[in-house]
């Protein structure tokens, strides 16, 4: 009779053994990065660093700290959005940017333990200070150049992703 061992990744899959060839069984939907960003150059340089960094997540862009509320709350337009599992922020958005954006973020009691990460070229002590204060899990002084700007896309997902333990998904609302 096969024997059944379980191997869970880090990838988010279950490999089943029966005595012989390992079969992968998909259990999880795609990760989802929700990043906050008014320039499109940016975003589109972000969002291909994902793509490309192997951790199988996918994005999804709001262009300001108000459109970035009516998202994770689910109101129209975005009444049937996905919570995300990180939120890359930049303080510096047209409307309400930022750290606007992360007060009311950890003031809601059902997102306080979204992963935000503040993701701008903004790195005033001051600034930095401040996001801390005001409850992000990270502060990433977003790269220059495509190079550096792919290996801090992959760097932070990667931690967030794979080392990092989330909160469990029973006690998420």
């Amino acid at each position: 009779r096969p024997s059944k061992r379980f191997c869970f990744c880090r990838s988010g899959c279950v490999r089943s053994a029966y005595n012989g060839p390992v079969m992968t069984l998909a259990v999880s939907r795609k990760r989802l990065v929700l990043i906050a960003q008014d320039d499109e150059d940016v975003y589109e340089m972000t969002r291909e660093a994902v793509r490309s960094c192997g951790v199988g997540a996918e994005t999804v862009r709001v262009n300001d700290g108000a459109e970035l509320l009516v998202y994770l709350l689910r109101k129209a337009p975005f009444s049937k959005a996905v919570r995300p599992d990180l939120v890359l922020l930049d303080l510096g958005m047209p409307l309400h940017g930022g750290l606007w954006a992360l007060e009311k973020i950890r003031s809601h009691g059902p997102l306080r333990s979204l992963p935000v990460v503040i993701w701008s070229r903004s790195a005033s002590p001051e600034d930095v200070r401040k996001a801390y204060q005001l409850g992000a899990n990270a502060f990433v002084e977003r790269p220059l150049g495509p190079d550096a700007l792919e290996r801090a896309v992959s760097e932070t997902l990667r931690f967030f992703f794979i080392t990092a333990r989330p909160v469990p998904t029973s006690r998420i609302r």
